[in-house]
């Protein structure tokens, strides 16, 4: 009977393979998951090889793309804005994890390559290229830390469903809003109707206690406080 691949065992924790080209269960019988890892490892070699650089990125698992990003990067991503740009945005709107990886998002979109505008569709220019100079934005977190991030949204409904999302006894749901200047927006993102805004300077005017209660999007008015104010 087939084994585990070898260069996968190392990577068992709780009878899961958790590698960067393979997550799955480990079963009696591993020829499925080494197939996988073969087919894999061999594509992204080749991909590497011909600077295929989507490929390369897309074939990782999706926790490990932000780190095949930057090493695409490195490895001459940055030669061809235009698709370095664009495999950013992709990358960005594919993560989960974004507040874990905050220092590596920051200094993805601080790169200084132009062609920015690359990460954004037709339809997204034709949206931000309307947007007024001073953008009203707002961001919705469960936790006092998550309140200036890097993720902000036109919508305040769709920022109210985030703050609620995974709110809990210890995960108080709070609004923030706040103002950018045009030129400090990094990207603008309109897939999922998120109507995203990417921006590091955005002055936040007040943050918000809400309901805890999902389906009730109301202000709690005895927790309705402005608990900070022009930070960044």
């Amino acid at each position: 009977m087939e084994t585990l691949h070898p260069d996968l065992v190392r990577y068992v924790q709780n009878g899961t393979v958790h590698h960067r080209l393979v997550i799955g269960p480990v079963t009696s019988d591993p020829s499925h998951i080494n197939r996988i890892f073969r087919y894999k490892k061999d594509t992204v070699a080749k991909a590497k090889a011909k600077r295929d650089w989507s490929t390369y990125v897309f074939r990782h698992e999706r926790p490990y793309r932000l780190p095949a990003l930057i090493a695409a990067a490195k490895k001459g991503l940055k030669e061809k804005p235009f698709e370095f740009w664009a495999l950013v945005g992709r990358v960005w709107r594919d993560s989960e994890n974004i507040h874990q990886h905050l220092k590596d998002w920051k200094q993805l979109w601080e790169t200084a390559i132009e062609g920015r505008r690359a990460c954004m569709s037709d339809e997204d220019i034709r949206i931000f290229d309307s947007l007024p100079e001073q953008i009203e934005v707002w961001r919705g977190t469960s936790h006092k830390r998550g309140v200036a991030g890097l993720s902000w949204t036109l919508d305040r409904e769709k920022a109210v469903w985030f703050a609620q999302r995974f709110c809990s006894e210890s995960r108080v749901p709070l609004l923030a809003k706040g103002t950018v200047e045009k030129d400090d927006v990094l990207t603008y993102l309109g897939e999922r109707d998120e109507r995203e805004i990417i921006s590091m300077k955005v002055s936040i005017i007040s943050v918000t206690k809400l309901s805890a209660v999902p389906s009730d999007s109301r202000e709690s008015v005895a927790g309705s406080e402005a608990v900070m104010a022009a930070a960044r």
